[in-house]
């Protein structure tokens, strides 16, 4: 078996620095060692885990992602349409759950018979995690020039493969000040601005180090269209993913001011990171939600946002800053506070459908939009 804490103590010296993941009981030392020792976040579910180390790289650190394999599925979207295209290299510890020569739970079965060939399937290099020390420290070796390449390497990790380690402590901390949502600014109306004017009220009123990620569909391309940046970050594909992503990096670069324009169905789509930026949030976040109450890019279809009181989830979740806002002007102001005095904020901004015509796409590339992203907040960053 490997020495939790030689092995763990061997990650930190290797360069890595960030860990995000989801409990698992073969990866509990592993994970219990993450805890106590470095900067970790729980994650609601893996796929999030993943969005917030690549959050996290782009940001500037080194990290790892820990999760069972059963949870594989639910990393997909992300490895192959977030890490891939935007080449964003992160080292992965997945557990072998199912694995075919032991008895494990039925539910675990399949999922232990495919795991290496989804990994293949997504292009991911792997190998399974030595349990001799030296081995080990070796695979670690050939694990990080991968990276270095800006391709992502996952270890598989067997049952008893790690020492216990015991969690130094399992309690979380308190829950932050909250405040009740501040009321809607006025009667609702066919009047509601769209999208585009919110987003020239957002970019009139942050300065230019200022991080900007927004969320996949018409949101990125009208962004992109308005003004082009190295401090925007467009997300394509993992939808949902987009705060994730911002909390891994605004985690990474603490002292960066970063704005988060998501939108109703991606934020639906993924509501476990309410919480979760709730918690782990800080005061550099604004978190706001461009809601139009429908899903426009794929054809206007509904979304359910207008049954859901999104300002209360936020503020339930442990947002100390909720705002709801039918205008611009409201907007303005909220984001004017923010900006003087920061504090993690929640703007759930009602908009009406609508797009300019002739919209264009980024002809910046993924992977060109990341570099550029780095190398503006880590200038001195040496890319391979």
């Amino acid at each position: 078996m490997l020495n939790t804490k030689e092995f763990g103590d061997t990650l930190l010296a290797k360069g890595i620095n960030f860990i995000a993941g989801v409990p698992c009981s073969f990866l509990k030392s592993l994970i219990n060692y993450a805890n106590n020792e470095t900067h970790y976040i729980m994650s609601p579910n893996e796929g999030d885990a993943v969005a917030t180390c690549a959050g996290a790289y782009l940001g500037g650190k080194t990290p790892a992602v820990l999760f069972q394999n059963s949870g594989l599925g639910n990393a997909i979207s992300p490895l192959t349409s977030l890490t891939h295209p935007f080449e964003i290299p992160l080292l992965g510890f997945i557990s072998l759950r199912g694995e075919p020569c032991l008895k494990d739970e039925p539910q675990h079965q399949l999922i232990g018979e495919i795991t290496t060939n989804m990994l293949d399937a997504m292009k991911i290099e792997w190998a399974y995690l030595s349990t001799d020390q030296k081995a080990a420290s070796q695979q670690l070796d050939m694990a990080m020039a991968t990276i270095k390449k800006h391709r992502s390497f996952f270890f598989i990790v067997k049952k008893n493969t790690f020492t216990p380690h015991e969690l130094l402590t399992g309690q979380v901390d308190p829950p932050k000040k909250q405040t009740a949502a501040t009321p809607f600014d006025s009667t609702l109306s066919p009047t509601l601005p769209q999208r585009n004017n919110i987003l020239k009220t957002i970019l009139n009123h942050k300065n230019n180090q200022t991080i900007l990620f927004s969320t996949t569909g018409y949101t990125s391309r009208e962004l992109y269209s308005l003004q082009d940046s190295p401090t925007h970050f467009y997300q394509v594909g993992s939808m949902g993913c987009v705060s994730a992503i911002a909390l891994g990096f605004a985690h990474a670069q603490p002292n960066k001011k970063v704005i988060i324009l998501d939108g109703d169905g991606a934020l639906l789509m993924r509501m476990g990171n309410l919480p979760t930026l709730g918690y782990y949030g800080l005061n550099n976040i604004c978190h706001i939600v461009i809601d139009n109450s429908v899903h426009e890019s794929t054809g206007a279809q509904p979304s359910i946002s207008s049954h859901i009181d999104l300002g209360m989830m936020a503020t339930a979740c442990g947002y100390p800053t909720v705002v709801n806002s039918t205008t611009e002007t409201a907007l303005e102001k909220a984001i004017i506070e923010w900006m003087d005095t920061p504090d993690l904020t929640f703007i759930r901004q009602l908009t009406t459908p609508g797009i300019p015509q002739s919209l264009p796409r980024p002809t910046i590339t993924p992977a060109e939009q990341a570099q550029r992203l780095k190398t503006f907040v880590c200038p001195h960053t040496i890319h391979e």
